[in-house]
């Protein structure tokens, strides 16, 4: 009776695993289908199209083995340990029963030798076909053997590229505020604050030798004499304002953001000591910031200033 109990048992635990093997075979290959044929016909995918014009190569022969042989080997290691999973069960279940914890030990160790052979013939495979991979006469130009990407002459998979950032159309930034006035309004403003301008006003078509108030911003003009009234020491003096000849931009002496102020020690100390280093210009000017985001950037001879250009 035990021994008629023990054949019933096996036959479902074999039935059982040979029922698991079918399921998973079928999921695994429903799955695997692509990888499988890794050549010479149309995908319907998008991220495989480039098999549309890519034909069979030796290289994809050993690629296709590859695919062959990861699917059955994980297939067989899963089916192993399900089998190993079953064998324990059935040795649990033997309820003492000395044949059926014989065959359970048996069937442990049947399925032991098998995960055992599988593991060193993938091993043996996977070493070979690794050698293979890294010869530069198949073509297939990888080290690895799960790194093949046997693609015809002259095709690469596309490498995306990020779109270029759209460059922005330059307009020339409305004022801060208005401009003040004449030239003579402005230069009479600046006198009766105790600042200085070290020329007379451009003539036309005159960029050198001379300086122009009259179109500065009066956002720049409010801001020299801020610092003016901060530093009455300072000394202040002009030596660029709107007139022509100076770097171009839009936020620039002609647009009236800016205004050129003569070096001195005393007015060199207070920036220096007052205002936040912000770094150094390309042109190797260090510069500094003061509480209301204006930029002081100390050049070879004079104090480049730019009012409200942010």
């Amino acid at each position: 009776m035990a021994i008629k109990n023990n054949i019933h048992l096996s036959r479902i635990v074999y039935l059982s695993v040979f029922c698991f093997i079918i399921l998973f075979s079928f999921s695994a290959a429903d799955n695997a289908s692509a990888a499988l044929v890794p050549c010479g016909r149309t995908a319907d995918d998008p991220a495989t199209a480039i098999n549309e014009t890519n034909p069979c190569r030796l290289c994809h022969l050993i690629t296709g083995i590859h695919g062959i042989i990861t699917w059955g080997r994980n297939i067989l290691i899963i089916v192993g340990i399900a089998a190993i999973t079953i064998g324990g069960v059935m040795y649990i279940v033997s309820a003492g029963n000395e044949e059926t914890m014989e065959t359970a030990k048996n069937f442990i160790k049947q399925s032991l030798y098998g995960v055992a052979i599988v593991l060193g013939a993938w091993l043996i495979v996977n070493t070979t076909m690794w050698l293979l991979a890294t010869n530069d006469d198949l073509g297939i130009g990888v080290a690895g053997w799960d790194e093949f990407n046997c693609y015809p002459d002259g095709i690469v998979p596309p490498t995306p590229t990020p779109a270029p950032a759209p460059t922005p159309t330059p307009t020339t930034p409305p004022p801060a505020e208005p401009i003040m006035g004449t030239e003579q309004e402005v230069r009479d403003l600046f006198a009766s604050e105790g600042i200085s301008i070290n020329n007379l006003p451009c003539e036309p078509g005159q960029t050198v030798g001379c300086t122009d108030v009259g179109g500065l911003l009066s956002s720049t003009i409010n801001g020299v004499i801020a610092l003016n009234d901060a530093c009455p020491e300072c000394n202040i003096i002009i030596t660029g304002g709107s007139e022509g000849g100076h770097a171009p931009g839009d936020y620039s002496h002609e647009t009236g953001y800016k205004v050129d102020l003569g070096l001195n020690s005393t007015l060199n100390n207070y920036i220096t000591t007052n205002y936040d280093f912000i770094g150094t210009r390309s042109d190797g000017a260090r510069m500094y910031e003061d509480d209301g985001g204006n930029i002081y950037a100390l050049e070879s001879n004079h104090w480049d200033v730019c009012y409200h250009c942010f």
